[in-house]
């Protein structure tokens, strides 16, 4: 079966005037679809601190934040988390008419689907590099989701052959809602899961700090949790 290279597969954006070509590596792959439309896959990127390129010192903005994107041939979605919650955010808009350019470099793999338990803390022991697939629906709207994203953190026990991912940032779709669509349905989170049928998701999202609650940073702390279909499989090596 073919599977993303996450390894390999990079978003560039490139600034307007040329002045930027900013290659970043793709984190997680979420295609959205609609009964009877073809799916829109949208791309997140990892993050990286903010700067200024290409100054001889002072690379690091001050005060800095975290920033990260989402990416579809036609839409993008910025998203800044400064450490204050009233600052940054999600900054959504048309590529066309924020980029010069936007180039994506997908490259697809041979993978094996791992079909039990087993063969799953097996592959982790012999340190394959694993890619999970998690595919969710919304019975009312019908709408669909498939992530696909690397493994970045598996625990493994032998003894029942039993594991858990837990891996992020990738691009939670809240299906439900009516009154968005495409990118706006989409907010980075972590997953966690250890059996096929569900998982649990901690989106990035405004969280107090301390007693006042009026001071908020931004912080995986908004949890969900989905029915949804799991699935581990194995990069061929």
């Amino acid at each position: 079966m073919q599977i993303i290279d996450f390894a390999r597969s990079f978003i560039t954006f490139v600034t307007p005037g040329h002045t930027n070509n900013a290659r970043i590596q793709v984190e997680c792959a979420c295609t959205l679809s609609a009964p009877g439309e073809p799916g829109r896959e949208y791309l997140v990127v990892a993050s990286c601190k903010s700067e200024d390129v290409y100054v001889r010192q002072g690379l690091f903005k001050q005060p800095n934040y975290d920033f990260c994107g989402i990416f579809e041939p036609r839409d993008y979605a910025l998203i800044r988390a400064h450490a204050s919650a009233d600052e940054g955010g999600y900054e959504i808009g048309k590529v066309a008419e924020r980029f010069e350019a936007l180039h994506i470099h997908v490259i697809r793999a041979e993978g094996r689907l791992l079909e039990s338990d087993a063969e799953i803390v097996r592959a982790t022991l012999d340190n394959i590099p694993l890619i999970a697939r998690t595919a969710l629906r919304d019975p009312d709207s019908g709408l669909e989701a498939v992530l696909e994203y690397p493994i970045k953190t598996m625990n493994v026990r032998e003894e029942g052959s039993v594991y858990q991912v837990d891996t992020g940032p990738v691009a939670f779709p809240d299906l439900s809602p009516p009154g968005r669509e495409g990118i706006e349905r989409l907010a980075l989170a972590f997953i966690a899961f250890n059996r096929a049928e569900s998982a649990e998701f901690v989106l990035q999202a405004p969280t107090p700090v301390g007693a006042d609650p009026s001071v908020r940073t931004p912080h995986y702390s908004e949890l969900r949790v989905v029915e949804c279909r799991n699935s581990v499989v194995a990069v061929a090596v």
